[in-house]
């Protein structure tokens, strides 16, 4: 199995392609936004359509609902038609409220504006509003897995997530051997002392310690929520309602887990 610190440079490796990946993606998202030229179109269909996600349950009816809006429109005399909305990608599948609110904001004949790259007018969008999903889920995953990995096994990560090293180091504790003989020279009143602290030092080499002191700890996570609170305010000033329900959902899992930090003792 790999070492501590191997998963630590894996994990940190990830996290920088994670907060690469969602920082190209919102980039591409603001460039495609404010850079794209706009003209009038019509929107010529729009339906919703559903694909099961799972079995049935208590908690709903396990499938996703995409709308489609089709429009139409014209650049230097040439008529395109394309389905997408927003400028990251198509949309994504979500509930049946939020398909049904966005088919019902681009009724069929609707005028729209449409937003469409100069150096080639069949790529367009309609929404001018940010998508919460991927960039932003993506980076604040990032910002997770790298405060994580500089230090390994943060209070709520460790609160919520199994402890096998506590398991490995209370059996190894549980683990007696037999003593040095009456005669042999190794053999003195400290001798239970000294295996006691060479068991807890053996044990301690397998545990993913903090590699940071208090001090370092308390500007690791002074930064992380710092860029935490910058993502999500990021989110919420440049895109438009209707929100991403994603976005409120992350949102509400980050409260709980700082209120969680807050009331755990390091």
């Amino acid at each position: 199995m790999p070492s501590n610190r191997s998963r630590r440079v894996l994990a940190f490796v990830l996290a920088l392609a994670l907060i690469g990946y969602g920082g190209n993606s919102l980039y591409s998202q603001h460039r495609k936004i404010t850079t794209y030229e706009t003209t009038d179109g019509t929107v010529v269909s729009t339906a919703v359509h559903s694909e099961r996600t799972g079995k049935p349950s208590i908690f709903g009816d396990s499938k996703s609902y995409y709308p489609t809006i089709d429009y139409r429109y014209s650049v230097a005399g040439t008529t395109y038609r394309n389905d997408n909305v927003y400028s990251s990608s198509k949309i994504p599948g979500g509930e049946r409220p939020e398909a049904t609110a966005l088919v019902n904001r681009y009724a069929e004949g609707k005028r729209v504006t449409v937003h469409y790259a100069a150096d080639d007018p069949s790529k367009s969008f309609l929404s001018g509003n940010y998508t919460f999903f991927p960039a932003y889920l993506v980076l604040l995953a990032g910002l997770v897995l790298l405060r994580d990995s500089l230090n390994p096994g943060s209070v709520w990560v460790r609160k919520l997530l199994p402890n096998r090293d506590t398991g490995r180091q209370k059996g190894s504790e549980s683990i007696l051997t037999d003593p040095p003989s009456l005669d042999a020279d190794e053999w003195d009143d400290d001798w239970p002392t000294r295996r006691s602290d060479s068991t807890a030092a053996d044990v301690n080499a397998h545990t993913d310690t903090p590699i940071t002191d208090d001090r370092h700890l308390l500007a690791l996570s002074a930064g992380f929520y710092v860029a935490v609170v910058a993502v999500f305010a990021h989110y919420f000033l440049v895109s438009g309602r209707p929100y991403s329900s994603v976005a409120y959902v992350s949102l509400l899992v980050g409260a709980v887990a700082f209120a969680f930090e807050l009331r755990s003792d390091f």
